[in-house]
C-alpha cells in the first residue's frame, strides 16, 4: 500500500491528502528503523491492528472464515502475542483485556 506514495516521493512528487499510502523512502535509506506504529488492514467485517508485537482482529467468525457476518463487531476478539507465539495459536484476548482496549481504540 506504500508504494504509491514511495515512487511518489522518490519522484519528487506530492502525495495527495487524502492518500493513506507513506513513503518508504526514510526506511529504504536508513533514516528511520519504524515506518508506522500501528499497521491497520481489514476484509468485509474484519479489522485487524498490528502494534509490532500484539495483533488485534475482531469481526473475524473463525468457523466461517473469509466471510462477512451480520453482528461482526459483537465477536470475540482475537488476541495475539506475535513474540511469544508467532503462529497464533493462543488467543490471549481474555487474559491480556488490557491491550485488547488499547488497541481496539485504534480501530475505531
Amino acid at each position: 500500500m506504500d508504494l504509491t506514495a514511495t515512487f511518489l516521493d522518490y519522484a519528487g512528487l506530492p502525495r495527495p491528502q487524502e492518500m493513506d499510502s507513506r513513503s518508504l523512502k526514510p526506511l529504504l535509506e536508513g533514516k528511520t528503523r519504524l515506518h508506522r506504529q500501528y499497521v491497520l488492514s481489514g476484509l468485509g467485517a474484519w479489522r485487524l491492528v498490528w502494534d509490532g508485537r500484539y495483533k488485534l482482529i475482531q469481526g473475524f467468525a473463525l468457523e466461517r472464515p473469509g466471510q462477512a457476518r451480520q453482528g461482526a463487531r459483537d465477536l470475540p476478539p482475537l488476541l495475539f502475542d506475535l513474540e511469544s507465539d508467532p503462529l497464533e495459536n493462543v488467543n490471549l484476548a481474555a487474559k491480556v483485556k488490557g491491550e485488547v482496549e488499547r488497541l481496539s481504540k485504534r480501530l475505531l
